[in-house]
């Protein structure tokens, strides 16, 4: 009988095994990235200042430290699981790395552009801004929870792994992959400082967390804190990404409601704890629904092949059972 693809398997119906398609890719995202930030950083003369390099190695380790156990490392789920823990955490640190360099390109700003969109659109973000400040419990709740999305990641990673969801795991991979490389093309070639510092005379804001792009722009900073990196892309807003990637990551599960409640408040704090311009999260809305409906496609299309590769399998094993049986 055809060995039968992952991709035929679940286009068919049928129950199927691991799907590492996602994972391999971001693999390859990461591979790519340390490549690039070594030969930049040496062309550069940069350095990379990361004094607990061992206490992050070690927690890579230890997630897979399971997998040396011969009986886990059978179980697909586990793997699974563990492996892409395991290759996110490494892919979050290369890309944050990455990021500081393209910032260090020092491209022309495009915060009045995006402000004067905003305003085409009736988004007043600074009153959005005092609007909120005079919620305190509100502001507080959208600041909690638009630091959540490290343990979202755990969560999905987790979930989908061990419930033995491998395609959708794979996809959530795949568009993660997809969406960063637009992200850091887009970012590059339209960089901003964000609204909370375009409009920082009119709005008090908490900009310490942005306080490494100037220095980064103007030549001052020559050393990476790789473990301390800060989220400086303003577009497209990657939290905006990550709240869609994951909503539909669970879709379909038990946990579905609680991710669409949970991002949707994460999309509602992302103007204010972002310092993202509305543009920047509707740049978000393309950069997924772009890639997540090219990826789709491409599936579907793949997919109509793979039910002929099936039907000509289950054939052909009919056909040799037959034989047999009429022998």
């Amino acid at each position: 009988m055809p060995r039968v693809s992952v991709g035929a398997q679940y286009h068919a119906g049928l129950p199927a095994g691991p799907d590492h398609r996602g994972l391999m890719a971001l693999l390859l995202l990461t591979a790519c990235n340390i490549v690039i930030v070594l030969l930049w950083t040496a062309a550069g003369h940069w350095t990379l200042s990361d004094p607990h390099w061992t206490r992050f190695y070690l927690m890579v380790a230890s997630v897979g430290l399971p997998l040396l156990v011969p009986r886990y490392r059978a179980d697909p789920k586990l793997v699974t699981a563990l492996a892409t823990t395991m290759a996110m955490m490494i892919f979050s640190r290369s890309a944050g790395i990455l990021d500081y360099l393209l910032v260090s390109t020092n491209a022309p700003l495009v915060d009045a552009a995006l402000a004067r969109w905003d305003n085409a659109l009736g988004f007043d973000w600074v009153g959005h801004g005092r609007w909120l400040h005079q919620h305190r419990w509100l502001e507080q709740l959208l600041g909690w929870v638009y630091m959540s999305l490290l343990v979202q990641f755990a969560v999905v990673i987790i979930y989908l792994g061990f419930t033995g969801r491998y395609r959708e795991l794979s996809d959530f991979c795949g568009v993660l992959v997809l969406t960063t490389v637009i992200g850091d093309v887009v970012s590059v070639l339209w960089p901003a400082a964000g609204a909370s510092k375009h409009f920082a005379a009119q709005l008090v804001s908490d900009v310490s967390m942005l306080s490494d792009f100037e220095p980064l722009r103007n030549g001052m900073l020559r050393s990476i804190p790789v473990d301390a990196v800060q989220g400086l892309v303003s577009i497209p807003s990657f939290h905006t990404i990550l709240a869609l990637l994951f909503m539909n990551a669970m879709r379909g599960t038990r946990l579905a409601l609680p991710f669409v409640l949970l991002n949707t408040l994460v999309l509602l704090s992302t103007p204010r704890f972002g310092g993202h311009y509305l543009v920047d999260m509707i740049g978000g809305v393309v950069v997924w629904g772009g890639r997540s409906a090219g990826l789709a496609y491409a599936g579907f299309a793949r997919g109509c092949d793979s039910l002929a590769v099936v039907d000509t399998a289950f054939e052909s094993n009919g056909l040799a059972r037959r034989s047999l049986g009429s022998a």
